[in-house]
């Protein structure tokens, strides 16, 4: 069962956080300030941490550095009620991974189960990808070693060449595969959740700038009926119904009916 460590000074929004992810299967511990977050995270480490942005002692960004100086691919999630691009964009530079802004009506809560579903693939992803580079540089040294050691035939050489090849190859796979967990839909290719609400937070704060507003449309097909292949049809389809400045995403749909 993963670990959730949530840092929030409201004891209402703590309450309700935990509720809403132990249904999901997360075991869920609260800390109601900073200093109370990182000497829990010391003491035993956490596999997913949600900060709350202002908390009474410091700020989440504060202790998101000093969590990611320790581990840089720890998942963090920045949840605050100030939709401040600036504060958005300096998390996701420290390498915070993903950016939540609360609403008056609490909803920002039925996505995190989907956020943090998603950070879990994306982990998954960064431990193959791991599992690839070890076994190449265990490869490369056993290589190493038996050059200095014997002289072996061409055909041996040449086998371990390929051999290292492939797995280069497999770990180039695996970047690769990363990216597209990071930002895109397995079943449709659209933008997913992280890239979704990104263009969103960017779509407001044009809005706000230029005193225009944001118009926003949801779609809701049962996936179960349909193939990935339909669905990826219905995707393009929608693509190409917009205009480029558009974003068509599509909501992990575990959360929702449809997808």
């Amino acid at each position: 069962m993963k670990r959730i460590l949530y840092v929030e000074d409201d004891s209402t929004l703590c309450a309700i956080f935990k509720l809403v992810m132990e249904r999901h299967g997360y075991a869920v511990d609260i800390a109601l300030n900073g200093s109370d977050g990182v000497a829990m995270h010391m003491a035993k480490p956490y596999d997913i941490v949600a900060l709350d942005y202002q908390l009474p002692d410091m700020t989440g960004l504060d202790i998101a550095r000093d969590f990611l100086s320790r581990n840089k691919e720890l998942p963090i999630i920045i949840v605050t009620g100030r939709g401040n691009e600036t504060i958005a964009a300096e998390a996701l530079k420290i390498g915070v991974s993903n950016y939540i802004v609360k609403d008056s009506e609490r909803s920002y809560l039925d996505l995190l189960p989907a956020v943090v579903a998603h950070l879990e693939r994306r982990l998954e992803v960064i431990q193959v990808m791991k599992s690839v580079e070890e076994s190449l540089r265990e490869s490369s040294e056993q290589l190493n070693a038996q050059l200095l050691t014997q002289i072996d035939t061409a055909e041996r050489y040449e086998q371990q060449a390929m051999e290292l090849v492939e797995q280069a190859e497999a770990l180039a796979v695996a970047k690769v595969k990363l990216d597209d967990y990071a930002y895109y839909d397995e079943k449709t290719g659209l933008p997913n959740l992280r890239l979704y609400l990104d263009r969103m937070e960017f779509a407001f704060g044009a809005a706000r700038r230029n005193k225009k507003q944001v118009a926003v449309m949801a779609l809701t097909l049962e996936t179960e009926r349909f193939s990935n292949e339909i669905l990826r049809e219905v995707a393009h389809c929608l693509g190409n119904l917009c205009r480029s400045v558009d974003t068509v995403g599509r909501l992990d749909d575990r959360n929702f009916r449809g997808g």
